[in-house]
């Protein structure tokens, strides 16, 4: 089954600096052959069409007693297309990911935190994981979090793992790139910004949106973008 993947925001972090997905299992390097558990049919099971996903740079973040995030890393534009405060006395926030996936087909995929490592983020942040269609739906990956309230800071290295995506079939997953041209981001991102009109509606369930592309037509018009500029 193939699954077309590509960069969000290349003005944000260039298209070049983001990691490909990675097989999940080969964040083990510990459990690869010879050790035996890489022949463990459940631990390979679980592992099965799993994805790491990598920070593409390194960025150094301090909380306060309020909640508030702020670093010296990089600029102002650079932490509000990044981070998005959902709850700041909760800690809660959301970090753009910048990778989006669409299948040609119906296909649930996941995203969990990783708990192959070790890492500064993986200990002081609790992801809250999601699951949604992207044969159905098409949107960027988004980390809805809530930071440790014993931490006043967090940072992400470039490099290190910080999720999981998992595909939800049995069949084996082709993941193709593509370059995300501005036409086809254009509409993608007023498909998206629907989960905000009308705004006094809330809670609709993900039907809805599946409903709504299928019959606004969009959604073979923009796989067919999506092949045309395959990489």
């Amino acid at each position: 089954m193939n699954v077309y993947w590509a960069v969000w925001k290349d003005d944000l972090i260039p298209s070049a600096k983001h990691y490909s997905p990675e097989k999940a299992i080969h964040s083990f390097p510990e459990l690869t052959y010879p050790n035996p558990l890489s022949r463990c049919p459940a631990f390979t099971k679980y592992f099965e069409n799993t994805y790491t996903l990598k920070w593409p740079v390194s960025y150094s973040l301090s909380i306060n007693n309020q909640g508030e995030l702020t670093t010296n890393d990089y600029n102002q534009e650079f932490f509000d297309n990044f981070i998005f405060p959902r709850d700041v006395q909760k800690r809660a926030y959301t970090f753009a990911t910048q990778y989006i996936f669409i299948a040609e087909q119906s296909l649930e995929v996941e995203m969990i935190k990783t708990h192959t490592v070790n890492t500064d983020f993986t200990r002081k942040v609790v992801m809250v994981p999601g699951l949604f269609d992207i044969g159905k739906w098409y949107r960027p990956l988004e980390i809805a979090a809530v930071i440790d309230l014993n931490c006043d800071s967090v940072s992400l290295v470039e490099g290190e793992p910080y999720a999981l995506v998992r595909f939800k079939t049995q069949s084996k997953i082709n993941l193709r790139r593509f370059h995300l041209t501005d036409n086809t981001k254009e509409l993608i991102g007023r498909i998206v910004d629907t989960r905000n009109y009308p705004p006094l509606i809330k809670n609709r369930p993900l039907k809805y949106f599946y409903d709504m592309l299928k019959q606004s037509g969009y959604r073979k018009y923009i796989l067919k973008q999506i092949k045309e500029n395959e990489l």
